[in-house]
């Protein structure tokens, strides 16, 4: 008889504890990862339709927003990887790291698609807050104030603030800080995905409805993971209208702006190297 209400007693507990988990368990939510060209779409259609003042935009930067002027950096460029190349050796060469400082300080940008700030405002003007989100693959002094600086030059106004701050720092390791500033969350040593969850924590954000755009599916899939333990719905777009840009790549260009940048720590933008080639043929 004793064993026999154990016996109960145990079913009802368990009964009881997958009761509690059904309870807990957070309505079935939209969750979509797609993969886009361009802002002129069908799902970004869909986005301006379906953002509301419940709903948090983040927008990745670099090659998202914006890219590079110069074509070597183009994704037909076989040289597109320079940078992160430089970044690479490090650990056999530190002076690459100024190199790296410099480029970032020199360089000049353009939009990916020019509908950006349009598509921004439209967002907005539902009530969505929009952010930017960035990750600067090594540290770099200031480079949040040059970034956003970058930003405002290209007519992009995001969301300037989060609970009436423009600052939040999220956290920190060695001086590097994840943290959002004037509109931009940028990851710095987390991953992108860590970033965007420790900031909703950090100032307790709790959307209904979320949305990323990013360029690299690996990136995507970590954030569509990060995001499936939150009570919401959410877009997760891989959107790829830098990879359809190509242009014509000029060797010579490409090989004077490498040397100038590792030789006199200088970086020209295309139509100064250019001109110079043009000045030296033979060389």
């Amino acid at each position: 008889m004793l064993m026999k209400k154990i016996h109960m007693n145990r079913k009802k507990s368990k009964f009881s504890i997958v009761l509690y988990l059904v309870l807990l368990t957070p309505a079935f939510c939209l969750a979509k990862v797609v993969t886009t060209y361009s802002l002129d779409s069908p799902i970004t259609k869909t986005i301006e339709e379906w953002a509301d003042q419940d709903t948090i935009v983040f927008i990745g930067l670099d090659d998202v927003l914006f890219t590079p002027e110069a074509s070597m950096f183009r994704y037909n460029s076989p040289y597109r990887n320079f940078i992160q190349e430089l970044i690479a050796n490090l650990g056999k060469m530190p002076a690459n790291k100024q190199l790296v400082e410099t480029w970032y300080s020199q360089r000049k940008l353009r939009l990916v698609e020019a509908g950006w700030p349009e598509f921004i405002e439209h967002l907005q003007a539902k009530g969505a807050r929009v952010y930017g989100l960035c990750a600067i693959p090594i540290y770099i002094k200031d480079m949040d104030k040059k970034i956003l600086e970058e930003v405002r030059v290209l007519g992009i106004n995001f969301t300037d603030e989060i609970n009436k701050n423009k600052m939040v720092k999220i956290f920190e390791q060695d001086g590097w800080q994840s943290v959002f500033y004037n509109g931009i969350l940028f990851s710095g040593p987390l991953s992108k995905a860590k970033a965007i969850v420790d900031f909703m924590k950090t100032s307790k954000l709790a959307p209904k409805k979320v949305v990323v755009f990013d360029n690299a599916k690996y990136i995507i899939k970590q954030i569509d993971k990060s995001l499936k333990v939150f009570d919401m719905d959410f877009y997760n777009i891989e959107y790829l209208a830098a990879s359809q840009q190509a242009s014509s790549i000029d060797p010579k260009i490409v090989r004077l702006q490498q040397e100038q940048l590792i030789l006199n720590n200088k970086w020209l933008e295309d139509d100064q190297a250019k001109s110079m080639v043009e000045l030296n043929p033979g060389k």
